[in-house]
């Protein structure tokens, strides 16, 4: 939600990540881009290249 509505410049809430707006425009551009892969095939991969992963 606060990605949508960060474009808008009309009440943008507080960005509630760690990720800096930056980092979130970065995101999208990456996640728009139409390529060979569908949203399936890329969470399936970041879920394969993820686990095992320790986050602590």
């Amino acid at each position: 939600m606060y990605t949508a509505r960060s474009e808008s410049r009309k009440d943008t809430p507080e960005n509630p990540t760690n990720v800096g707006d930056g980092m979130l425009r970065l995101i999208k551009i990456i996640l728009a881009r139409s390529g060979q892969y569908s949203y399936v095939n890329l969470a399936e991969i970041f879920i394969q290249q993820t686990q095992g992963i320790s986050y602590k």
